[in-house]
């Protein structure tokens, strides 16, 4: 959300107290996290809040959202209304906990609603019309706006008076809001890599793709161990960095802007080619764009000599032979078959049948996926995984991902049971998965699972029955119309073993390493963090030296040769983390013969009047939250008040 006086922790403790203060009982929580307000089509809380509302399905009568703006930003004020209107007429009236201001039809409040209303929305405008000039001035300044260095790069911390700070590490960011970041070359080895791409591609006839598998032979790796690709090198060849220009805005909503909008900060930064070298490469890129095409009878002899050789032809095996020129005769031909039909090639049977299989599998896939996006069509939507060329899963709620696998048929068992082959995908490891039992035809599924993981149960593939535990752990779905409230089953109890915890006034998640303590956002190292969060669960009692040391260990028997190590590993990491809680590090103190503890009260002042406004102090920014609540004792007077 915007600012910590509206995060997500804030609006939950405020609406809590609101529906204890007019007696009403909370049922459901419907929050859409950390998404923008402004389109209903970025809200799937909302958009199931709205159905289930009149639809009937609702088991609550009323609506509790902290104000005006957190029911949306809409940019025009009648959609806002409109929504509210249409759960206003279904029974189900709306409380803003926040407002100064009583949520009924009285001329004074319908205006002062609908005043607010407008002022959420140009709040909106006028925020995204500052975001980007301040953007476009730091960019026009030459520093770095986000995203990673790229290769042959480092990013390196500035200080606001021009200091050189440190240099910062993969997914690390800067603290202070002054600072700012510039690229500057990374290690001697990725820069020669650079001038050698660029030289290659310049000099010599050198398509991407050859210069990757060039690279590749040599052992040369890519960013994180990862092998050249011919994108990469492509990437690298068109970005002018690397001749020393800073360029930001060429994308604007996920299209290309005109160069005249870019901010382009020429010679700004160290360049790791000469603009000579960019513009031969840029001119050698442009030259293949008019090579010749490789006329049908040289693409006709080559898969010969392959055929020659292997016996056979299969797309694996041209590729093999680093025969690439097949792609496009097969294009034009429509199939890899039509090709070695035209060769005089009589693909087998065998491989025609699996061919078959393959595309019967897919259109059945194919045919989930659009039944799954007709049924629900506003809760969830098809997306592909990084670096999933073809393949699709599915997203539900915007945050949950569920893998889909359909199986294929395999040989029945003695007794005549189906049985099928399920073949796992490594990139969907660890993900819920939608398992889909074909019929023998292939025209049908018989039956749907799903599982919340296929965990190493098919380590690649695996053959399965009715009654083969990975089904049987599974819920099996009557039919598609069934998925969503599976998915939301699985996903409830998921949030509820890793949800957010609230500690007096600590807020932390157990799988991220910052804590916010009276509304400060804190960053922990991974080891400090678990030791404040092992204390903070434990506040007010003693954690024995044994039990941190265990934390700090990671749980591993015999790590300390000596307790006097042991007290000085556990000394040291408290020393670093009541540095980093800075003002709050009286919190930790020390037990002495019996351990450490966390007091808030060590440097708490004493507590005042309960105020709603004042509770934005233990918070964690993110957006959106409605909560549903009813009425205890139905009293509809008592909920208006």
């Amino acid at each position: 959300m915007d600012d910590q006086q509206n995060s997500i922790a804030f609006q939950q403790e405020a609406i809590r107290c609101y529906a204890v203060l007019h007696k009403f009982k909370v049922v459901a929580t419907y929050a859409d996290l950390g998404k923008s307000g402004l389109e209903i089509k970025h809200r799937p809380r909302l958009q199931q809040l709205i159905h289930e509302v009149i639809d009937g399905r609702a088991n609550f009568k009323a609506i509790i959202v902290y104000d005006v703006s957190r029911w949306g930003r809409f940019p025009d004020s009648d959609e806002s209304a409109c929504y509210e209107f249409i759960c206003r007429a279904a029974g189900v009236p709306i409380h803003y906990c926040a407002e100064t201001f009583t949520n009924d039809i009285t001329m004074p409040n319908l205006i002062m609603k609908a005043l607010k209303r407008i002022m959420a929305a140009e709040y909106s405008r006028e925020l995204g019309v500052k975001v980007v000039a301040a953007k476009r001035l730091v960019a026009a300044r030459g520093f770095r706006l986000g995203g990673t260095p790229g290769y042959g790069f480092r990013r390196m911390l500035i200080s606001a008076d021009g200091r050189r700070k440190k240099m910062l590490q993969s997914r690390e960011r800067k603290a202070i809001a002054s600072d700012h970041v510039v690229l500057v070359p990374g290690p001697k080895h990725e820069v020669e890599t650079i001038k050698t791409i660029f030289h290659l591609a310049a000099h010599r006839r050198n398509t991407p793709l050859r210069i990757a598998q060039l690279l590749n032979r040599k052992g040369v790796k890519f960013t994180e161990g990862k092998s050249w690709s011919e994108n990469n090198i492509f990437r690298i060849l068109k970005n002018e960095k690397y001749m020393g220009n800073l360029v930001w805005g060429q994308t604007h909503k996920l299209r290309v802007s005109s160069r005249e909008n870019w901010i382009i900060k020429r010679n700004d930064m160290a360049s790791l080619v000469s603009p000579v070298q960019f513009a031969k490469a840029q001119e050698a890129i442009q030259n293949r764009k008019n090579w010749p095409r490789k006329p049908d009878e040289i693409l006709i002899k080559e898969m010969r000599e392959v055929l020659g050789k292997e016996g056979m032809l299969t797309e694996r095996l041209l590729q093999k032979h680093r025969y690439f020129g097949y792609r496009r005769y097969v294009d034009e031909n429509g199939s890899i078959i039509r090709a070695h039909e035209i060769l005089g090639y009589r693909t087998p049977d065998r491989v025609l049948r699996g061919i078959m299989r393959d595309k019967q599998l897919r259109k059945l896939r194919f045919r989930v996926l659009a039944e799954l996006k007709r049924l629900f069509p506003n809760l969830l939507r098809i997306i592909r995984l990084p670096r999933q060329v073809k393949r699709q899963i599915i997203e539900v709620d915007n945050n949950v991902h569920i893998s889909i696998n359909v199986c294929r048929p395999a040989e029945s068992t003695k007794s005549g049971a189906p049985r099928w082959m399920l073949i796992a995908q490594p990139k969907e490891k660890g993900l819920p998965s939608l398992i889909c039992t074909p019929n023998e035809d292939l025209d049908g599924i018989t039956a749907f699972y799903l599982v919340r993981s296929l965990g190493d149960l098919s380590a690649r593939c695996t053959t399965i029955g009715e009654h083969h535990p990975l089904l049987a752990f599974g819920k099996r779905l009557k039919s598609l119309s069934d998925f969503y409230g599976a998915v939301r089953e699985i996903s409830d109890n998921s949030s509820q073993e890793s949800s957010m915890t609230i500690r007096g006034d600590v807020v932390f998640n157990v799988k991220c390493s910052t804590v916010t303590v009276a509304g400060h956002d804190i960053y922990l190292p991974a080891t400090a963090a678990r030791v404040f969060k092992l204390l903070v669960n434990n506040a007010g009692s003693a954690v024995a030296k044994q039990i941190l040391a265990n934390e700090i260990s990671g749980n591993s028997k015999d790590k300390f040769q000596s307790s006097r190590l042991m007290d000085k590993r556990i000394a040291n990491h408290i020393l670093v983390l009541r540095k980093r809680l800075a003002q709050f590090r009286s919190r930790i103190v020390e037990l002495r013969g019996l351990g450490y503890t966390y007091n808030e009260a060590a440097e708490s002042s004493p507590q005042r009047p309960f105020d709603v406004r004042e509770i934005a102090k233990i918070a964690i920014a993110s957006r959106g939250l409605h909560r549903t609540a009813h009425a205890e004792n139905d009293n509809s007077n008592r909920l208006t008040s």
